[in-house]
């Protein structure tokens, strides 16, 4: 047979003046080929003709029944033999692997440079006795997506939504920190895969064999078993040998190294808002849980007043610049 190396190697001898009797003497070939091959200008490649097979009849049958459930081969082969098939198991069990339509949808695998990314979600967990009463138990879930790294926290409630609403302090505590927040789709797991086994292993093998007597235990035995960051890799579908995890902690340490380094001063959890003001008059303003007056020694129109609520109480303090 010849292929398109033999192709292009014809019809160079033949621009090199060589008539197609001397092509054939050349290149240890029949007369015949070699004149149909220059009358051809583009090279295509022969197609085996289809031999029948004692599987034909019953093709339709077999591509009917996987479209109704995913039998298997043998599964396959059994009613069609109840059908008077005679042939072996090799064909169909190829003919069953071009034909099968696919179980799951393919995505592309994501990779992440050290320090590049973190992956949040939420994970729901039945309930969990607080107090006299029963409380459903959620737990916040990080993963760092390069080495695998995970932190968890268990709380009681926490809120959900179709529609993303960023919180002011989220955007605020975001920018103090230098990171970028992108939320993903709804109902779209394949876009955070690492935090997704980090839920699924929080499920599977964290809380199975904890007690949920008591909620005020859990996050203690997280951080017994969990840490800040996890010491196990969050995919645990077999068991990993303590190479990985070793591999794991030296990632981690690239990762930490590589990460942004923390502005010097905390996040302070503070409001900034612009009031309008007379010196012989107190400003009100909201805040979070409650509202306050500031009043002001100015003859400025606008005076900018920071403020904060003190702790266990209803009264707000301005704060020195």
């Amino acid at each position: 047979m010849i292929d398109y190396a033999l192709s292009c190697k014809i019809h160079d001898l033949s621009k090199n003046s060589l008539k197609s009797q001397q092509i054939a003497t050349e290149m240890a070939l029949g007369l015949k080929p070699v004149k149909r091959w220059l009358q051809t200008e583009t090279f295509t490649q022969r197609k085996a003709s289809e031999r029948a097979s004692l599987l034909d009849p019953h093709k339709a049958t077999i591509v009917r029944l996987l479209q109704h459930h995913e039998y298997t081969s043998v599964q396959l082969m059994q009613k069609i033999q109840e059908a008077g098939y005679k042939g072996g198991y090799t064909i169909l069990k190829d003919y069953v692997r071009r034909v099968r339509p696919p179980s799951k949808p393919a995505f592309l695998m994501l990779s992440f440079d050290p320090g590049e990314c973190g992956q949040v979600d939420w994970g729901s967990a039945g309930v969990v006795q607080v107090g006299n009463t029963r409380r459903r138990l959620r737990f916040f879930v990080m993963v760092l997506a390069y080495s695998r790294m995970m932190y968890v926290e268990f709380v009681l409630s926490h809120p959900r939504g179709e529609k993303l609403v960023l919180h002011s302090k989220y955007i605020d505590f975001a920018k103090h920190y230098g990171f970028e927040i992108s939320a993903c789709k709804v109902r779209a797991p394949n876009e955070k895969g690492r935090v997704e086994n980090g839920v699924g292993y929080v499920k599977k093998h964290f809380l199975n064999g904890i007690g949920r007597d008591s909620f005020d235990t859990l996050n203690p035995a997280a951080a017994d078993t969990v840490r800040l960051l996890f010491a196990q890799p969050c995919d645990t579908k077999k068991p990993h040998p303590p190479t990985s995890q070793t591999v794991q902690k030296t990632k981690y340490r690239l990762e930490k190294q590589l990460a942004l380094k923390p502005p010097p001063f905390k996040f302070r959890k503070k409001k900034l808002e612009n009031v309008n003001s007379h010196y012989t008059y107190a400003t009100s303003f909201a805040g979070n849980g409650g509202r306050g007056s500031v009043r002001t020694e100015s003859t400025s129109s606008s005076n900018v007043v920071q403020f904060r609520r003190l702790k266990g109480s209803e009264r707000f303090q301005p704060l020195e610049r």
